[in-house]
């Protein structure tokens, strides 16, 4: 069965994490990528405000723990920042998989802004 975690997303602002409480996280030299846990080899949370095509080809590159296959569910906000589980998503896939589905998400929400009546 695979690992869950969520996806959350505040603005620009991105997080993927389970919950566990970090005390013993391991150093990775992972891709550009600004915050992050590992416990026990496994990425426990994710943090970071801009994805790029130059991110997920490093990503990519870097393999390992990024290419763990997850449950992952996203619950977005609406324009008051409350969560809507209404329209909640969930998907299996990589960590690559969850930044490209940010990143679908993040320029979704960036039209919202530029176009609010769309």
């Amino acid at each position: 069965m695979a690992r869950s975690l969520s996806i959350d997303i505040w603005g620009l602002d991105w997080y993927i994490e389970t919950g566990i409480k970090v005390e013993n996280e391991a150093s990775y030299d992972f891709p550009m990528i600004g915050n992050y846990n590992v416990v026990d080899g496994k990425i426990v949370h994710l943090h970071d405000y801009m994805l790029s095509d130059k991110l997920f080809k490093a990503c990519k590159d870097f393999g390992g723990v990024l290419l763990e296959k997850c449950s992952f569910l996203y619950i977005p906000r609406d324009k008051e920042g409350e969560l809507n589980p209404n329209d909640e998503q969930s998907f299996e896939g990589t960590f690559l998989d969850a930044l490209v589905f940010i990143k679908k998400e993040l320029e979704k929400e960036e039209k919202r802004r530029k176009y609010p009546y769309m």
